[in-house]
């Protein structure tokens, strides 16, 4: 390869990493904020192949964004070096590693299966993967703050450890409560638009639907994160 050509990739490669830094707490703004999800995405799938979400990062890869960050989190959390630490699970087999990545998108995926089959019997459409893919793209924006939630928590609790200690105490019934509920208030957007369904009954489905694959997810996974585990406590 050419010195030219290694420099160009050098160039890309720096670009795309600051415009991470830039563009992934921009995207999170986005996912939290209720309905705007629905509306970016859907707007976004009416744009040509190469035109598709150049105001933020793509929602796969802030998924894996927000994954890596609760990895670098867990590592600063016990004292490990996060470049070694990222180092040693690379070093996973090929098929451990795409188990455990699996795993990790097996909250988004299965959200989106279920609306999409929802939407199917109710709207009487076929399954295609246009609308799977777009149902898949919010569906990870939104687990994308689920997601999050956990090492920013952290973050925040070394800086600050009297403000999460008081965040805690003040919120009573927990935190994942309010998450998992915040989490299917923002997918209730989706659920109220996809499905022609009231927002009242939107809302309790979006719950119920997020809680079913939050539990549903952890047990499936618990073999597939084993490797990661073992690598963790190590």
């Amino acid at each position: 390869m050419r010195f030219g050509s290694v420099l160009k990739l050098l160039e890309d490669l720096i670009f795309e990493l600051l415009s991470w830094i830039l563009f992934i707490p921009k995207t999170f703004i986005l996912s939290v904020q209720p309905g705007r999800v629905h509306t970016y995405v859907t707007a976004e799938w009416e744009r040509e192949e190469g035109e598709k979400y150049e105001e933020y990062v793509s929602p796969v890869l802030f998924y894996i964004g927000m994954i890596m960050l609760g990895v670098l989190e867990t590592a600063a959390a016990q004292g490990r070096d996060p470049i070694d630490y990222l180092s040693q699970l690379f070093q996973l087999t090929e098929l451990v590693l795409f188990q455990v990545l699996f795993g990790v998108f097996l909250w988004p995926l299965l959200t989106a299966i279920v609306l999409q089959l929802v939407q199917r019997m109710r709207r009487q459409q076929d399954f295609d993967r246009n609308t799977f893919r777009r149902h898949f793209d919010m569906q990870c924006l939104y687990w994308g703050f689920f997601v999050a939630v956990g090492p920013l928590l952290g973050i925040i609790g070394r800086l600050a450890p009297e403000l999460i200690f008081g965040i805690l105490e003040w919120l009573g019934i927990g935190v994942e409560v309010v998450v998992v509920s915040y989490l299917g208030f923002l997918i209730s957007k989706t659920v109220e638009a996809e499905l022609d369904l009231r927002w009242p009954y939107a809302l309790a489905l979006s719950i119920a639907l997020v809680v079913a694959v939050r539990f549903t997810v952890v047990q499936l996974i618990g073999d597939a994160y084993a490797p990661l585990f073992d690598l963790i406590d190590g």
